[in-house]
């Protein structure tokens, strides 16, 4: 999810984690970075056809941020991939906020550390698997399907441009790299995170 986006992560050690938690969800989108679309895409609670379609996009994002971070991995460092995703709107599980999962019921509200730039993140439980709630996602950004949508078209297109950048290596160095993901962010949501 732009601005919410969850696949860039450290490496995690010990078992698999699994979405039967809050954290674990976010631990599992984190492990996918490198998977195709396909592989976000039962991380997401769909209620409807417009939301089916939204988490295309989503998903679409996803991905495009997982690959990303393999390239840039193989590129410099896991460090410096982590925070250059990070620079260009992508969360993992270590951007939650210290005690930032409230959980209640069937819903989990997620603070990320940057809550001043990053609006919560809600997860539903469904069959004992937390997911991510694209209904309230819309209800908290307060956008319809089509305006986030566009959002994400946005950020996915960032992200691509950012990606051929890397591969044809318009960038000098993991810190050139890094000063121009900032740039990029403000200059396509007006902000820095």
């Amino acid at each position: 999810m732009l601005l919410t986006t969850l696949t860039a992560g450290a490496p995690t050690t010990g078992p698999a984690p699994d979405a039967t938690t809050p954290k674990g969800l976010l631990l599992v989108s984190d492990g996918l970075a490198g998977a195709g679309p396909e592989a976000y895409m039962p991380l997401y609670y769909a209620a409807d056809d417009d939301q089916r379609r939204l988490a295309g996009f989503e998903t679409k994002l996803d991905a495009q941020f997982g690959m990303l971070q393999v390239i840039l991995e193989k590129k410099w460092d896991t460090a410096s991939a982590i925070e250059i995703c990070h620079a260009l709107g992508n969360l993992s599980a270590a951007d939650v906020k210290p005690n930032g999962i409230q959980i209640d019921g069937e819903r989990a509200t997620v603070t990320w550390s940057n809550d001043n730039v990053y609006p919560p993140l809600i997860l539903i439980r469904v069959d004992g698997q937390w997911k991510f709630d694209l209904a309230a996602e819309l209800k908290t950004n307060q956008m319809s399907v089509d305006d986030c949508i566009e959002t994400y078209r946005k950020g996915s297109q960032n992200v691509a441009d950012f990606a051929t950048d890397v591969d044809t290596g318009k960038f000098a160095s993991a810190a050139d790299a890094l000063a121009q993901a900032k740039k990029r962010f403000a200059a396509l949501w007006g902000t820095t995170n």
